[in-house]
């Protein structure tokens, strides 16, 4: 390249965006005069003081709600503008910069970079400021507010200091006034060096923030700048900030010294020693924050590395848009939507009805009763030591067809993952009937101990052996067989758990020609039993938490999170039961899911469960209608992109969506006559009358008989459902990543298309 400085020009242009968008945003803003700030100049001056604002926050970690800023905002004006604005005027204003100026309403904002040496524009994110839900008085919900990375950016390019020098800068400013002991200025820039401490903390945890929603919105060229921003220097500066310590505290130790052995501290040592203590604090919290920032560049590394794999296989999915092949054409059509809850059904999850089990109460009921101790009878003979050694010799061998038989059933158990007694009757050859039953006495103590214990935990029974020492004996003891039977083979290493169980309608199981002690010819009958190891238990398991919780976390439920991820066999055995119940089960990311087939109306919501939910009771059709056409709104306003996620926004103010049903619905009227409207029988006409007919209600009714209430009837309905998070003191929505999860993988899927052929083919 002939020009070499005009290499890394869109990095350049990357800052110069930063400057650019917030005065596009801010420019030519009828709203800045409600509030008094007439000038271009008064209006940066405001946003760059509440960015400030927002940034002291972010580094206190400390809430940043929207009241918080209007309370700044309002100390501002009351101490220097002096416009004549309320409080409520001011937290206004603050929501007007944060949501208008700052986040664009939710929507991503890209700045355009020529790069010379690609002989094209590069089109890059900014981003300002982000935010999160946190509970206030641990039950009310507000969004608070944080600075990005961006943000952290420009308000700091502000010192003229490019970010890979600041921190060294500020930390050779505090030397200089330590050595001169100008202990109060030293104050000041110790705290700077936290404070870009801090930052770099947070940038690594914003970064680990967005890896998560969308790992391929994080560049690999932006990865390898974190990692590689200031590591030297902060290592550098944790070596300084150990050597430091050890200084500050001789010099404060050598005050402290002289006040109790020489004479009492004038005015300036005291404030120099406790200068010495503040600085000591900050000196400590640096050299944690320090060790913060390395752990945390580890998790971002194996996170970005773990999504990225995760990515690489949705990226074999292709999506179709949510707009053009569905929506636009609900719009020409209104009678789409009389099948809209077949699209929607995997999204909504229904609490099977818990009905009592009539079997129960004509089941076998067994009292309960003590058991009893048998006293042994003295065997006397001449020669007892003889006598010993035969007996024990014949336990010896008893013992050892104990164990055959116990074995016998192990195995059988581990080629099936669960069998039962007649399965194994069935199949059972004389060599194999011989082993699983040597004697009739010898069988029915295997079984009756079987039953009896019901649920073994061999991982239990190991650790309850390693505690105590337990006495030898030549007796059949269950616990300590299987133990051992588990222990010594290799195969059955994987045996964690047995459950053995009665089968109340499994028949009676016989086997013929067995022979007692005696070597009579016995035939045997027996209930039949089931006998399950852990795979189909924890498969059940899994289920049942899918049925109860729709959805399964690692971090919630680890255990049987990594038995679904990393047991082919418990895997296969969730999905099939899954497939029974007409469900699907899939992990997406980090959660797996139980997903309602469309046609599924006992897990999922039938169309008549769905209405009496999402409506008041005497509503009509129309209002049902309604109710889907704004879910549908509200998800292609959302996810209407096409990139590496679908998701185009971070989230939508409740007014701005309000006034996008509005506009749809009359876009859909002005799409279709009213002759073609009333042979369809589903008209966008009735359900705009029905929506205009609501009023407005400034005051924030929940009623449903207003806009405002209808709506928070919808938004609290996806919530409960986890798709959404409504703050409706804040009058925001945003998307969960489950929502995110399902969009992306499933309803989008261009494998599931047929969902949005069967909403289309109403006819």
């Amino acid at each position: 390249m002939q020009y070499e400085f005009l290499k890394q020009f869109p990095k350049r242009m990357k800052h110069v965006g930063m400057y650019a968008l917030v005065l596009q945003n801010s420019s030519q803003k009828q709203t800045w005069k409600q509030y008094g700030f007439l000038k271009t100049d008064e209006q940066i001056n405001i946003i760059f003081a509440l960015m400030l604002y927002i940034m002291e926050q972010s580094l206190k970690e400390e809430k940043c709600t929207m009241d918080d800023m209007g309370a700044y905002l309002d100390y501002l004006n009351m101490t220097y503008f002096n416009t004549g604005m309320s409080f409520d005027d001011c937290r206004k204003l603050g929501d007007f910069i944060i949501n208008v100026i700052l986040s664009n309403e939710g929507k991503a904002m890209y700045f355009d970079g020529y790069d010379f040496e690609q002989r094209a524009y590069k089109i890059m994110n900014i981003s300002y400021v982000s935010n999160e839900i946190v509970y206030l008085d641990s039950d009310v919900k507000r969004t608070s507010y944080r600075l990005t990375e961006d943000g952290y950016n420009l308000l700091l390019s502000t010192l003229e200091i490019e970010n890979n020098m600041k921190l060294t800068i500020h930390e050779m400013i505090f030397k200089m006034h330590l050595e001169k002991q100008s202990y109060d200025k030293a104050v000041d820039e110790i705290k700077n060096v936290f404070n870009l401490l801090r930052i770099q903390l947070q940038k690594i945890q914003d970064a680990m923030l967005r890896v998560r929603r969308n790992a391929l919105s994080y560049s690999v060229s932006d990865y390898e700048q974190l990692l590689g921003e200031n590591m030297e220097s902060i290592d550098m500066t944790k070596q300084k900030f150990q050597s430091y310590r050890e200084t500050v505290r001789k010099r404060a130790k050598e005050l402290e010294e002289q006040n109790i052995n020489v004479r009492k501290l004038s005015a300036q040592e005291e404030e120099n020693l406790e200068n010495l203590r503040i600085i000591e604090s900050y000196l400590n919290r640096g050299i944690d924050e320090h060790q913060k920032i390395l752990n945390s560049h580890f998790d971002l590394k194996i996170l970005y590395e773990k999504e990225l794999e995760l990515l690489s296989q949705m990226s074999l999915i292709q999506r179709f848009s949510l707009r053009t092949d569905l929506y636009d054409k609900v719009l020409q059509d209104a009678s789409g939507l009389d099948n809209i809850d077949i699209f929607l059904r995997p999204l909504f999850h229904q609490a099977p009805d818990k009905i009592y089990n009539l079997q129960k109460a004509t089941q076998l009921q067994r009292p309960i009763r003590k058991k009893q101790q048998e006293e042994e009878e003295e065997v006397l003979d001449f020669d007892e030591d003889q006598w010993q050694e035969e007996y024990a010799a014949r336990k010896r061998k008893r013992l050892m067809q104990y164990e055959n038989s116990l074995g016998f059933v192990l195995d059988k158990m581990m080629e099936k993952g669960k069998i039962t007694l007649q399965e194994m009757a069935s199949s059972l050859g004389r060599e194999e009937q011989n082993t699983l039953i040597p004697d009739i006495d010898i069988f029915k103590e295997i079984m009756v101990e079987l039953i009896k214990s019901r649920h073994i935990d061999i991982d239990a029974l190991r650790k309850e052996k390693s505690e105590y020492i337990a006495e030898e004996t030549l007796d059949f003891q269950l616990n300590e067989m299987i133990l051992e039977l588990v222990d010594k083979d290799e195969r059955r290493k994987h045996i964690h758990q047995i459950d053995i169980y009665r089968l109340e309608d499994g028949g009676v199981v016989e086997f013929r020609n067995i022979r007692n002690e005696t070597g009579d010819g016995k035939t045997v009958r027996c209930s039949n039993v089931a006998y399950e190891i852990e795979e189909i238990r924890l498969s059940q398991q899994i289920f049942y938490y899918l049925l109860e919780h729709f959805e399964l976390r690692e971090e919630e439920e680890e255990r049987l999170y990594r038995a679904y991820t990393e047991e082919e066999a418990v895997q296969n055995l969730v999905k099939s039961q899954a497939a029974e119940a007409e469900s699907t089960v899939e992990r997406y990311g980090d959660v797996i899911y139980l997903i309602p087939k469309e046609e599924n109306v006992f897990l999922g919501f039938s169309k008549a469960k769905l209405k009496e939910t999402l409506c008041k009771s005497a509503a009509t059709d129309k209002d049902f209608y309604l109710s889907q056409f704004v879910i549908l709104t509200l998800l292609v306003e959302f996810y209407d992109g096409q990139g590496s996620s679908s998701r185009s926004r971070e989230y939508i103010r409740v007014g701005e969506l309000q006034n996008c049903i509005s506009a749809r619905l009359k876009e859909g009227v002005e799409n279709t006559s009213e002759e073609e409207e009333e042979q369809k029988g589903i008209a966008f006409r009735n359900m705009l009358e029905a929506y205009e007919a609501l009023r407005s209600d400034d005051k924030g009714s929940r009623a449903k008989t207003t806009k405002e209430g209808f709506l928070y009837s919808i938004l609290t309905f996806l919530e409960k459902q986890g798709l959404i998070e409504y703050v409706e003191e804040d009058e925001m929505v945003k998307t969960s990543k489950k929502l995110d999860n399902l969009m992306d993988w499933n309803l989008l899927n261009q494998n599931n298309y047929q969902r949005v052929r069967k909403v289309l083919e109403h006819e």
